[in-house]
């Protein structure tokens, strides 16, 4: 489907979920493959990006508002939101701007550093990101850069396709996430179920949503084995997404 030019996946009939990809993704329906049998009970709608997928390039530096504007008209009258990494930091700033419009929010592991950087183990991935997202020259060695810091292992050569440099090219566009400046106040008195997940594979992105539950008063999960995109757990995370969905329900 094309709405508003972006190019956008959907799957299913009922309560509309919106589901929103971080930086770097090839493909929004690869990184929320994992739920693809939630289609069977709701509405699942998974936009590309603009600049990545199937949606348009970006011609100009990005902002966060800018996505918020483009994710606003996909929520319909009401829906559940669900975001992944930088997607998490647009969910945050929607359901900040759009309450109303927000029947429950899940955010996993966003990049939120700044709300955590009294903490050693976040205060080290801010200082030691700020150089590769303002100094990087080329896509390969923004990635090698950002791949080094996480601690992921970078291929030698690095070689990217033309579609995978146009997502890197994406991403080198976005703004530091952890300067985000957060509508906290009004997140906490969001009256719908809130909750925040990660794995247990990084301490900065575990302090992280430790501190951001705490400011939202929304429920907190760590999931043992699962890396950045804790989604590509599947069941495990979906169970508890019903769940907070159930509880959207009853309430």
């Amino acid at each position: 489907m094309d709405q508003n030019d972006l190019y956008v996946h959907i799957w299913g009939k009922g309560e509309r979920i919106v589901f929103i990809h971080g930086g770097g993704i090839e493909d929004s329906g690869m990184i929320w493959s994992k739920q693809h049998d939630l289609a069977n009970h709701y509405q699942l709608i998974v936009p590309d990006r603009r600049g990545y997928g199937r949606s348009p390039r970006r011609e100009h530096q990005w902002t966060f508002e800018n996505d918020v504007e483009d994710m606003l008209p996909l929520l319909g009258g009401r829906a559940h939101l669900v975001g992944s990494s930088v997607g998490g930091v647009i969910a945050l700033l929607i359901a900040g701007q759009r309450p109303s419009s927000i029947r429950s929010l899940t955010v996993i592991e966003p990049p939120t550093f700044g709300i955590a950087s009294d903490q050693v183990e976040v205060s080290k991935v801010i200082e030691a990101m700020r150089p590769v997202f303002r100094s990087a020259s080329t896509p390969e060695a923004f990635l090698a850069d950002f791949m080094r810091v996480l601690g992921w292992k970078v291929p030698e050569p690095m070689r990217l396709s033309l579609q995978e440099r146009k997502r890197i090219e994406a991403m080198m566009k976005e703004p530091e996430p952890w300067d985000t400046d957060l509508p906290l106040e009004a997140l906490a008195m969001l009256p719908c179920p809130k909750l925040v997940v990660s794995g247990d594979w990084h301490p900065a992105f575990a302090i992280t949503a430790d501190r951001l539950a705490q400011y939202l008063h929304a429920e907190r999960l760590m999931i043992k084995g699962a890396e950045h995109a804790v989604q590509k757990i599947g069941k495990q995370f979906n169970d508890r997404l019903i769940a907070l969905i159930s509880s959207a329900q009853r309430s």
